[in-house]
């Protein structure tokens, strides 16, 4: 076998493992993400032995719905249910970011802001629902869901 033969083959099989790598995301008793970071009034948040849903937003279109719902029910209703909500920001043009945390500071309850490139990737995702995490007191992920805010009541995934 020649040098170019065995470096192809090196290249294929670093190429397979990093695709693999890649694909990998979080499974029933997973160690949980530890989400840290502000809110949408500059707070700092970061997760504590409480929370054990992690409910995460990764468009825009489910995280307004998301957020019209979590509005109408009140500034205390994550909290009463040890919940969580991560509106995933990464990539957001600078404009379109001041824009929407304009919006989202008048909302009355706490959205975590996640602006981080690779922070949420091992976080399973549908288009148009919001990721539900359901977690233990040991932080293991006991469940993994999707709400479809509009579609579905919220008060399923946090029993």
């Amino acid at each position: 076998m020649t040098r170019w033969h065995k470096a192809g083959m090196m290249i294929g099989v670093l190429l397979c493992y990093s695709l693999v790598w890649a694909e990998q995301q979080l499974g029933i008793g997973d160690q949980a993400p530890a989400v840290a970071g502000e809110d949408q009034h500059g707070e700092k948040f970061a997760m504590n032995s409480s929370v054990r849903v992690l409910l995460l937003s990764f468009d825009m279109a489910s995280g307004k719905q998301a957020n019209r719902y979590l509005a109408e029910q009140g500034a205390d209703y994550l909290d009463r249910h040890r919940a969580v909500y991560v509106a995933n920001i990464y990539g957001m043009p600078a404009i379109g970011k001041f824009f929407a945390l304009r919006k989202m500071r008048s909302y009355p309850h706490r959205i975590v802001l996640s602006e981080q490139e690779h922070a949420l990737d091992a976080l399973p995702r549908e288009s148009g629902a919001v990721t539900v995490v359901r977690i233990n007191d040991a932080r293991r992920v006991t469940s993994l869901d999707f709400w479809r805010p509009g579609e579905q009541p919220l008060q399923q995934f946090l029993e």
